[in-house]
């Protein structure tokens, strides 16, 4: 023992070895509680477009797609969040285990009280609006976001399945109005005896959605109309905030109709 203790007093003394200053340990350990806080937050906000998600879309329209329920399920999902969700919770978990006591608890735990608490500050999140914030930027800026989600644009981009959305541009009549679709194609919209539901405003420049008949190549019969967004579900109606998140959806949908018509 005393020959150990030796050698490694000879090693520290001709190797010139001495404790590295309190400083660093801090620094580092701050950094890792850093990442790991960051995780959480960016976990929460996958999991608050997750949300937005799920609840802005209409699960009752899938027999106009010709799928059960089930595959309907399964294709509206968002599984890029749930997996960005996932890499996240793995990364806070990582970044939690190298602090000062995180190699005493169990990686299940870690986990499960990381998606825990991205759940919580998520679901803050999407009543603060960003769910839909977030979702359009990407869907804005990154070209291939579409390809992993089942964007809400085809789905209801359907005339011939008896489902369309588009902006009202004629609202003299409420029987009888002009919408132009998000293709920018007008359609003359038959809606006597429509049910208008989700509290809908009818007048120009309205986002809405449609389920019903097509009769032509340019008008379609309504048998219910809906809003674009799902709203009445207490997150942001009659509010300033509600007001700012109409007003991003509607230049998105501005410019998703000015890209199709490009192409």
């Amino acid at each position: 023992m005393d020959k150990l203790t030796d050698s490694i007093i000879s090693k520290i003394k001709k190797e010139k070895i001495s404790p590295a200053p309190k400083w660093i340990f801090l620094a580092k350990n701050y950094s890792i509680w850093t990442l790991f806080i960051l995780a959480v937050i960016i976990g929460g906000l996958a999991f608050a477009v997750i949300l937005f998600l799920l609840t802005d879309n209409d699960w009752d329209i899938y027999k106009h797609l010709d799928k059960s329920f089930g595959e309907y399920l399964l294709l509206s999902l968002p599984y890029f969040w749930i997996i960005f969700l996932g890499l996240f919770s793995m990364a806070a978990l990582y970044n939690y285990k190298y602090t000062k006591k995180g190699y005493r608890r169990s990686p299940h735990l870690i986990v499960g009280a990381n998606i825990l608490a991205s759940v919580v500050i998520g679901t803050v999140f999407f009543y603060a609006g960003l769910g839909l914030k977030i979702e359009n930027i990407f869907a804005d800026n990154f070209p291939y976001y579409r390809n992993f989600t089942q964007h809400k644009l085809d789905v209801w981009n359907n005339p011939e399945r008896g489902l369309l959305a588009g902006v009202i541009i004629e609202a003299n009549n409420k029987d009888s109005f002009i919408l132009k679709d998000f293709k920018g194609r007008a359609w003359e919209i038959q809606a006597g005896g429509a049910f208008w539901g989700g509290r809908v405003i009818f007048q120009e420049g309205e986002r809405i959605k449609i389920i019903g008949k097509k009769k032509s190549n340019s008008i379609f019969s309504a048998r219910q109309i809906r809003p674009w967004i799902n709203r009445g579900r207490g997150m942001w109606k009659n509010s300033d905030r509600g007001k700012d998140i109409m007003k991003e959806t509607r230049r998105r949908c501005v410019i998703n109709s000015e890209r199709a018509q490009a192409n």
